[in-house]
């Protein structure tokens, strides 16, 4: 059964953006297996597929804190989840109490996740592309729901919001000494 319309979902990952560290996949692997939903584990899943393909696309920062909105989702089958939606990549690094901003961006589509030996993990990744290309791709991925993801990446406040709680739990379940974040150029703005 396809879900469709403009639920948000807000994904804190418990990722460092340094590639190849043990700790990450430790984390990510404790992590998941806390989630006690469905839905939590293919988030998770996302949460990993950013972080560990899509981030290092990106300057490099001391963490690196994704998020999802979420246009639609179609669980229909037993293993696998299509997840259509707007995904964020945010590199940060601490000064004082502050996240500063190194780098980050927008990459909307459709996330093929598959279930395997009691793991989720993502096994395709459709992306709008970019430029010209942009409102073909994203009419042909996103079809139905083309409408709910013009309105979802319209919103800067509800993105901001996202954005905010993301960080606020990366925060919170990391224990950092962190009450603000900086975009470059921007006033800091506090995450509570």
């Amino acid at each position: 059964m396809m879900k469709s319309g403009a639920m948000l979902c807000c994904i804190a990952a418990l990722f460092s953006c340094r590639p190849g560290t043990t700790s990450t996949e430790q984390t990510a692997e404790s992590t998941a297996e806390q989630q006690t939903q469905q839905e939590d584990t293919w988030q998770m899943a996302i949460d990993r597929y950013l972080v560990d393909s899509i981030a290092p696309g990106y300057s490099q920062g001391e963490m690196c804190i994704p998020f999802t909105q979420v246009v639609a989702t179609d669980e229909s089958a037993p293993d696998s989840v299509l997840v259509w939606g707007s995904y964020w990549v945010m590199n940060y690094n601490t000064s004082g109490d502050t996240l500063k901003t190194v780098s980050g961006g927008n990459h909307a589509g459709l996330m093929h996740v598959s279930h395997d030996g009691g793991h989720w993990r993502v096994t395709a990744f459709d992306a709008v592309g970019d430029g010209s290309r942009f409102q073909p791709t994203a009419k042909q991925i996103f079809g139905p729901n083309f409408e709910a993801f013009m309105k979802i990446i319209s919103d800067e406040k509800t993105r901001e919001m996202v954005r905010k709680e993301a960080i606020a739990d990366y925060v919170k379940q990391r224990g950092l000494n962190v009450t603000l974040y900086q975009d470059f150029g921007w006033e800091p703005i506090p995450i509570k």
